[in-house]
C-alpha cells in the first residue's frame, strides 16, 4: 500500500493525496493556532479547535468529529483531556455531519418533523442559522424540532449497534426567495 498525504485548505476542505487529490471533507471549521495533525495506518486525525478533533477513517471513507481537547497527536493516539486515546475502528457507532441543506430552495422554511428509520438509538443535533437543538431518537420514532431557517445541518451520533437506514425530514416553505 502506498503512502497518503493529507492537507487542509484555507477554504475548509480536507484532501487526501496518494497519487491523486481527493476531497474527503468539506466545510471544516478550524482555528489556525489549534491545528495539530497525525496520520495513522487507518486514517488521519486533525485538531480543529480546543474542543474539536476531526478523524478520517480512510478504509471506510468516513469523517467523525470528537469533542476532545487534544493537547498532542501522534501515531494512532492522542493525549486529550488527561488521557491517552487511541483512534481505532469499533464494531458500531459513529458520527455523521451533513453539509448545510436548503432542500432545493433558498426560501425560508420551518422544519416540522424528522423521522429515524433503522435500528437502535441516535443522538441528533440540528442547526439552523439562529438556533440549535438536540434530540435522542430511537428507530421508528419522530422528533418535532419546530425550527425556522433557510439551511439546516444535521449531526448524527449513533450508539454501538445502531443502523441508520433513512432519515426523513418534513418542512414547510414559509416565505419567498
Amino acid at each position: 500500500m502506498g503512502k497518503t498525504a493529507y492537507f487542509l485548505t484555507g477554504a475548509g476542505r480536507l484532501y487526501s493525496f496518494g497519487g491523486a487529490a481527493n476531497c474527503v471533507a468539506e466545510n471544516v471549521e478550524f482555528t489556525p493556532s489549534a491545528l495539530k495533525a497525525c496520520a495513522f495506518s487507518q486514517g488521519y486525525a486533525l485538531t480543529l479547535s480546543a474542543e474539536k478533533t476531526l478523524v478520517y477513517d480512510a478504509e471506510k471513507k468516513r469523517v467523525s468529529y470528537l469533542k476532545v481537547n487534544a493537547a498532542a497527536l501522534g501515531g494512532a493516539a492522542a493525549y486529550a483531556d488527561g488521557k491517552i486515546l487511541r483512534f481505532a475502528r469499533s464494531s458500531g457507532g459513529g458520527s455523521l455531519l451533513s453539509k448545510p441543506l436548503d432542500f432545493g430552495t433558498c426560501a425560508p422554511k420551518k422544519l416540522s418533523r424528522v423521522f429515524f428509520s433503522g435500528e437502535g438509538k441516535i443522538a441528533l443535533k440540528i442547526s439552523a442559522e439562529r438556533e440549535e437543538k438536540s434530540f435522542s431518537v430511537a428507530a421508528g420514532e419522530s422528533v418535532y424540532p419546530k425550527m425556522s431557517g433557510r439551511k439546516f445541518a444535521f449531526l448524527l451520533n449513533a450508539d454501538d449497534g445502531a443502523k441508520i437506514k433513512k432519515i426523513t425530514v418534513s418542512y414547510t416553505v414559509t416565505g419567498e426567495v
